[in-house]
């Protein structure tokens, strides 16, 4: 079983939702799964489950209480921003390919968010020039911890989406975008992204010769807050 993001999965569910999707991997790990009269046994699985290590903390008591976490141990793995642009750019070009290819279904017997009949399909288009824009947005909104790099890039082709839609149309188009672009800004200064920036560059300019202790005490900032800031000047170019 690989699922690439749980919140996804847990997304909208109710608490007892979640513990009867949580049950239900858990029980195929032990090997075996049955509910009403269908039943599955002797199963051996392999999992992969990807999950925000703040989303971790915050279901923590729940995976933990079902024994989830027994049986997939959680583990961390850095990811470089170049590596993180590769795997935006690959995502963008899969899921360009035809619906029909892709990794199986598996139906849960749970009940649907929305009717299949009442769903929207909205066309985006394959353009390299959008998807490398949405790969830039993606990765500075990951790079300020806003949201996930993968998360982001959803979102942003969400909202292109939803944009679209809003105003009479079933294709994305650049002009879609465009609204993005006016957007985008108020994501990192609503999360006070940018001041912090400004801050942390400001110290640079003015204190050019002081050790990184000593700016980290004028700007007040925690350390890991302060080298977070730094490493992204750095990717700027700007120190």
């Amino acid at each position: 079983m690989v699922h690439s993001d749980l919140i996804v999965a847990f997304e909208g569910m109710s608490t007892k939702q979640r513990q009867q999707l949580v049950n239900f991997f858990t029980a195929l790990l032990e090997g075996s799964y049955s509910r009403d009269r269908n039943a599955l046994s002797n199963v051996s699985t392999l999992a992969l489950f990807g999950l925000a290590s703040e989303q971790l903390d915050r279901f923590r008591e729940e995976l933990m209480s079902t024994t989830f976490l027994d049986r997939v141990p959680p583990f961390r793995h850095n990811v470089t921003r170049e590596m993180k642009k590769k795997i935006l750019q690959f995502r963008a070009k899969l899921q360009q390919k035809e619906e029909s290819f892709g990794p199986p279904t598996i139906k849960l017997p749970l009940p649907e968010k929305i009717d299949d009949a009442k769903k929207v399909h909205v066309v985006f288009p394959r353009s390299k020039e959008i998807d490398n824009r949405i790969v830039e947005y993606a990765l500075e909104l990951d790079s300020y911890h806003v949201q996930s790099f993968a998360r982001a890039q959803d979102y942003i082709k969400v909202f292109m989406r939803c944009n679209a839609l809003l105003n009479g149309r079933r294709n994305v188009t650049i002009s879609d975008l465009y609204l993005y672009d006016l957007v985008h800004p108020l994501f990192l200064g609503s999360m006070g992204e940018l001041g912090t920036e400004n801050l942390v560059l400001s110290l640079f300019k003015r204190h050019p010769d002081l050790p990184d202790k000593e700016l980290i005490e004028k700007s007040n900032l925690s350390r890991g807050t302060f080298y977070r800031y730094k490493k992204i000047l750095l990717e700027k170019g700007l120190v």
